[in-house]
């Protein structure tokens, strides 16, 4: 998984790269009209993303934790240049992520359910392929709050419901998970006509998500999206 989340975030690089040097070999050379042709029309739209995520940690004895996660949101696009392509895109996005693992023998099982709100803050720019398709690739930032988590196991005769954000019942202040993160993120879109949209991403958390553990989410997004 952690050679995956590699090759991915250096394919993400590459292609951001290449757009970018696309993008400023054609705002370099002149149009035959001598004025700038970049499309700086903003955008609102709705998004669906499937996101598999790892909560990971150095921690010896503790095994990477793999979620399923999925996320709907809305997004804006905001010009910031009246010649360049270059734009702000945020939004807000609700996330729900999943995790569940049980034993060889079936006699136990846990299950963890966190929901989160998610606001990005992108910077992007667009490239222009043609007039029916273009490339948005993007870097930014990424501020996630925790809203609930749960921590269900079964043993087969008893289930428990554990508050993964009350001290009470994780023990501490340093075992509870952390309502606030801020992560980064890298990724490319693409833009089909005026109204679809879709994208690959990945990104990764700079704050720590349990304290205790030193664990971190790391997160691929993989995007469909409406444009309006």
């Amino acid at each position: 998984m952690k050679t995956f989340r590699l090759y991915l975030t250096l394919c993400l690089f590459v292609a951001t790269m290449t757009a970018s040097a696309q993008f400023a070999n054609s705002t370099s050379a002149p149009s035959p009209s001598g004025s700038s042709s970049a499309n700086t029309e903003e955008w609102s739209g709705l998004r669906l993303s499937y996101n598999p995520m790892t909560m990971s940690t150095d921690v010896k004895g503790f095994d990477d934790w793999d979620f399923t996660g999925l996320s709907i949101g809305y997004v804006t696009g905001i010009s910031i240049s009246k010649t360049m392509p270059l734009f702000v895109e945020t939004g807000v996005h609700l996330q729900w992520m999943h995790y569940n693992e049980s034993s060889s023998d079936d006699d136990y099982e846990e299950t963890v359910n966190m929901y989160s709100i998610s606001i990005p803050a992108n910077l992007t720019y667009r490239y222009s392929v043609n007039e029916n398709f273009s490339l948005l690739p993007y870097v930014g930032l990424n501020f996630r709050g925790n809203l609930s988590g749960t921590l269900t196991t079964d043993d087969g005769d008893d289930e428990e419901e554990i508050d993964l954000f009350d001290k009470k019942d994780m023990g501490s202040s340093d075992n509870t998970w952390s309502r606030f993160q801020v992560g980064w993120q890298i990724g490319i879109g693409a833009n089909l006509g005026d109204k679809f949209y879709a994208s690959v991403g990945y990104g990764s958390d700079f704050s720590e998500i349990w304290k205790e553990m030193k664990a971190k989410l790391s997160t691929t997004s993989i995007t469909v999206g409406f444009n309006f």
